[in-house]
């Protein structure tokens, strides 16, 4: 009978069950997309955080922040309206 991890079903050996399957992709990075009514001042709190966050691009409506000592780290500051 197959065992269930996480509501899916599996068959094998317990080593197989728990290792991902093979893709060919591999995760570089995972940008977080955080919505708020005021991108540009939002930006600001997350620059004092200590993370070395720095603004990359802003549109006025949308903030991306990247931290100086690690490129891949970064978060996406979006509107909750629409742009002009």
């Amino acid at each position: 009978m197959p065992a269930r991890i996480g509501g899916i079903a599996t068959v094998g050996s317990p080593a197989n069950r728990l290792r991902p399957p093979k893709s060919g992709m591999t995760i570089r990075r995972a940008v977080p997309d955080i919505t708020t009514a005021g991108p540009v001042a939002s930006s600001g709190f997350y620059q004092l955080l200590g993370c070395g966050f720095r603004e990359e691009m802003n549109l006025g409506w949308v903030v991306n922040l990247v931290s100086s000592a690690n490129p891949t780290a970064q978060v996406i500051l979006i509107t909750t309206m629409r742009p002009p």
